[in-house]
């Protein structure tokens, strides 16, 4: 006849389960991990676009406002008006555009 020893049987499984559970979690972890590494990648490549665009625009409208600045104070001391008028705000922003544009032809699928 033959003898099953049921400790050993029960001990295999327990440590089949554990060690699937283990395996699993690993999974888990794994896909997790890799899948916050992408985003920050993603994130990192937005934001030197955005440097890339807004460097070359900020020294250009600094150049801008200095050329502006001095016509307009010129313009204004003829008046006796030490003013400077500021434009309305509410167009759409060009710069913002380009940087969203660059995203995209780096990222296609990229959704916000």
């Amino acid at each position: 006849m033959l003898k099953v020893d049921w400790n050993k049987v029960v001990t295999s499984a327990v440590c089949a389960l554990v060690a699937a559970a283990v395996v699993g979690a690993s999974a888990i972890i794994w896909r997790g991990a890799t899948s916050v590494a992408e985003v920050v990648e993603r994130q990192t490549a937005e934001h030197r676009a955005a440097v890339v665009v807004l460097a070359g625009r900020v020294e250009s409208l600094e150049e801008a406002l200095d050329r502006l600045t001095v016509l307009l104070a010129a313009q204004n001391a003829n008046k006796g008006d030490n003013k400077i008028p500021v434009p309305a705000i509410g167009r759409r922003d060009p710069i913002t555009d380009e940087i969203n544009d660059r995203i995209q032809q780096r990222y296609p699928a990229s959704r916000r």
